[in-house]
């Protein structure tokens, strides 16, 4: 049975690293609408989401921090931001391999479900490298693929649900 197509983003799934995830409440830009799943970045301080590969990703969100959302002053998001440190579940586009384990991919920046408001980022494919991206922080091929999820449903080609973290490159 084939993989449901059905993506929801960057959802932390474990600790990755030797400390534990750096949840932070941000205050978003006036305008700025975010779900959890999607990747965000900082703007003269607030959160706004990614919206193009050349944006400077930051970190993850993973919530709001408050309830009433309809006032545009002091909204904000809880963000995790030691990506280094946390291992995501992110669902690939395409027909993702045991044998890519290792190898380094971009996300496919895309419009979230503003209805269900969730995001529908993905790891695209296409993308696909045995080098790390070196653009200088940007949304490059950081993303390393670690395995897939482990859970009924889920088997290795299009629509796999995998386990990735993201890798900064020291040497850009």
């Amino acid at each position: 049975m084939p993989n449901l197509d059905n993506p929801l983003g960057f959802i932390p799934a474990r600790q990755g690293g030797a400390g534990k995830p750096n949840i932070i409440r941000r205050t978003l830009a006036t305008s700025a609408k975010v779900y959890p799943g999607q990747l965000s970045k900082n703007s003269a301080g607030l959160v706004t989401a990614v919206t193009a590969e050349s944006d400077n990703v930051t970190g993850v969100v993973i919530g709001y921090a408050d309830q009433a959302l309809s006032s545009a002053v002091d909204k904000a998001a809880l963000v995790v931001e030691n990506l280094e440190d946390v291992i995501f579940r992110v669902q690939c586009d395409g027909a993702v391999a045991e044998a890519d384990i290792g190898a380094y991919f971009k996300p496919l920046v895309v419009s979230s479900d503003t209805a269900l408001k969730v995001s529908r980022f993905e790891l695209d494919y296409s993308t696909k490298t045995t080098t790390i991206g070196k653009a200088g922080g940007t949304l490059g091929a950081r993303w390393e693929l670690l395995g897939k999820v482990n859970e009924p449903g889920n088997d290795w080609g299009a629509n796999c649900d995998v386990l990735v973290r993201f890798r900064r490159n020291l040497d850009a």
